[in-house]
């Protein structure tokens, strides 16, 4: 009696668990249809026993509960929004999805993409990608990821020998789990008349490798760090945060990396260090006041040196004089400003309103200090000595 109860009640809470629990969850299908078919129809998908789903939405969360795979012969369209709950889609090599509307993969789903093509050609919001938290972003082996608005990632992202653009708005970066970007071309629009588009990480400490960057701004959310390394940024537009209006973000260039943008504002701090170069081009076109490092009435925007190899490029000409000199600082020397120690950079006679490459003055090894210290004290010893016999 005792057993029969206890099965009765479990038989009980497995019917109400299926009540709320989508019943195609976890199930796994393979696009089999012809060029250019629907995404939405499921005589498209199957899986490995030829069944068809029931249906791709599912009735009772209004989410893609499925796990889809796009094979290499797979070329798919969609017309309306692609919604994932707890579902997943894996387009492998050779695959191909195009769709005119968003695309939201909300927590517990996931998109991987291995040399795939994901395009969403629809403009403003209907073309925007967006990945929230508790998502999976995996795109590798030269895919191409293209969206007509926003990419929003803010699941863990994992991005390695591929390209991403933003043909209409901003790539963000908002996870704050550690992120790398590796070997990768991210892309958006560069109109400086046009409100530049904006390269955005948030989070706290994020990893570019290898990296190229083309567009409007880098935006750094405040605490954030990003560690760039034999990386090229190609913008046009400032570092800054280009939400809030007031950033402590810092970006740091390392290896050969090199930036070209037009001002650090907003509190920004960029590090150089190695052979890594930042050119500043402040354009005289915006309203941020003529200087390359602006200085916020809350924090200084600052470029610290780190390596006698590094070097920081003004151009663009003066309109008024600045005090850009107080926040080029040498960070070997104990965070030495250019203002108060211009002997410790070259050259050391920059008037902070010309065009001009900086750099820092080397640092002696310490074997060089201990010996300049013994050559000194014999030489003073040797004074001495010469005095008293005199």
């Amino acid at each position: 009696m005792k057993v029969h109860a206890r099965f009765s009640f479990v038989l009980a809470v497995c019917g109400v668990v299926s009540l709320f629990t989508p019943a195609t969850l976890f199930a796994q299908f393979t696009f089999v249809g012809p060029s250019g078919g629907d995404f939405f129809d499921v005589l498209n998908w199957e899986d490995g026993g030829s069944a068809n789903p029931a249906a791709i939405i599912d009735g009772v969360t209004g989410f893609i509960e499925l796990d889809l795979t796009i094979g290499g012969t797979g070329n798919v369209a969609a017309a309306s929004i692609i919604d994932f709950g707890a579902g997943s889609l894996s387009m492998t090599s050779g695959s191909v999805l195009n769709t005119s509307a968003t695309m939201n993969f909300n927590s517990g789903s996931s998109l991987s993409m291995d040399g795939a093509s994901l395009t969403l050609t629809g403009t403003l919001a209907a073309g925007e990608l967006d990945l929230g938290l508790g998502s999976t972003l995996s795109v590798t082996g030269g895919s191409f990821l293209t969206a007509g608005d926003d990419m929003d990632l803010r699941g863990a992202t994992s991005i390695s020998d591929s390209t991403l653009e933003s043909i209409g708005d901003d790539i963000e970066f908002k996870d704050d789990l550690p992120m790398t970007l590796t070997n990768s071309t991210f892309i958006v629009p560069n109109d400086p008349n046009n409100s530049p588009q904006v390269i955005f990480f948030e989070g706290i400490s994020q990893t570019v490798i290898n990296s190229n960057f083309t567009g409007g701004r880098i935006s750094l959310d405040t605490l954030v760090t990003v560690t760039a390394t034999d990386s090229v940024f190609n913008m046009v537009g400032d570092i800054e945060d280009a939400f809030s209006g007031l950033t402590n973000g810092t970006l740091i260039l390392a290896g050969t990396s090199s930036v070209v943008a037009d001002q650090v504002e907003e509190g920004a701090t960029v590090i150089l260090r190695d052979s890594s170069s930042l050119t500043l081009i402040d354009d005289n076109t915006d309203t941020d006041g003529e200087e390359w490092i602006t200085k916020p009435s809350l924090t200084d925007s600052s470029v610290i040196f780190e390596s006698t190899g590094a070097s920081l490029t003004l151009q663009g000409g003066r309109i008024a004089a600045t005090d850009d000199a107080t926040q080029i600082i040498n960070g070997l020397f104990g965070d030495v400003s250019y203002a108060a120690n211009p002997s410790l950079f070259t050259p050391n006679n920059w008037n902070g309103q010309d065009d001009v490459t900086i750099q820092i003055t080397g640092v002696p090894e310490p074997s060089s200090l201990v010996l300049a210290s013994i050559l000194a004290g014999s030489f003073l010893a040797s004074c001495r000595s010469r005095r008293k016999s005199l």
